[in-house]
């Protein structure tokens, strides 16, 4: 595995979406993406960490195991920062109103 050093908080939030909803489409629809948006940046994050994380066919959509291993630390990180990014969003709110 070469060390991922470009992945972008896109290519995770798409990751987690396709994940949850084992589906390009709809992961597309959620975060407001056309099907091969999605696509294309599963296969970037894909070649960035040199894994492959979806196996794809033309009617479904499933983790590998090493996807599966993945998807829950990824989830528990972007829980992390959306939380981190709210509280600085309401700090800053609250000084600018002060």
């Amino acid at each position: 595995m070469k060390a991922p050093l470009n992945v972008t908080l896109r290519q995770l939030r798409v990751f987690i979406e396709v994940s949850r909803l084992r589906s390009f489409s709809r992961a597309g629809d959620e975060i407001g993406l056309t099907q091969s948006a999605v696509s294309r940046c599963v296969r970037e994050l894909e070649g960035e960490i040199g894994l492959k994380l979806i196996d794809r066919t033309t009617r479904e959509v499933q983790l590998t195991d090493v996807g599966v291993n993945l998807v829950g630390t990824v989830r528990g990180c972007w829980r992390i920062w959306t939380k981190r990014c709210t509280k600085c969003a309401i700090s800053v709110s609250s000084a600018a109103a002060a």
